[in-house]
């Protein structure tokens, strides 16, 4: 995503952590996953173009957050924005099919993690998507 996040001058931070061991997953989901996350980040970035992303551990599980200070979503939004289908009512996010972040939740969901969200409108968005180490590490071996 550099190119399309260079077209639309977006400030890029990566903060990788070293400490992250080697998981088994599969890494096209993960993409996908995170091509849409970051999509979504340029859609609804408003008049800040800036993107986070970031890795850590966190009570077994590798973190990836992506953190923008775009548009942001409504507590209420908040609740319904990972389901199929589901768009915004908001006339500025009136864009897509509704599958993005579902596709995103199903991923996390295929790999015994979860997704988590932390918004406020005009604020910006923090999607973290947890990879449990010990589920990961127990798949290779089954």
């Amino acid at each position: 995503m550099k190119y399309q996040l260079q077209q639309h001058q977006f400030r890029v931070d990566l903060h990788l952590s070293r400490k992250i061991p080697d998981i088994i997953a599969d890494a096209d989901a993960l993409v996908q996953a995170l091509t849409n996350l970051i999509s979504n980040a340029i859609k609804y970035s408003g008049d800040i173009k800036y993107l986070a992303i970031t890795t850590s551990l966190e009570n077994n599980y590798a973190v990836i957050h992506v953190s923008d200070k775009g548009i942001g979503i409504s507590p209420k939004e908040q609740k319904e924005i990972f389901k199929t289908f589901y768009r915004s009512k908001n006339i500025k996010t009136q864009v897509g099919t509704g599958l993005g972040l579902s596709i995103v939740n199903h991923i996390m969901k295929a790999h015994r993690g979860k997704i988590k969200l932390k918004s406020s409108p005009g604020k910006g968005s923090t999607f973290s998507l947890f990879l449990p180490l010990q589920a990961l590490h127990s798949c290779a071996s089954s």
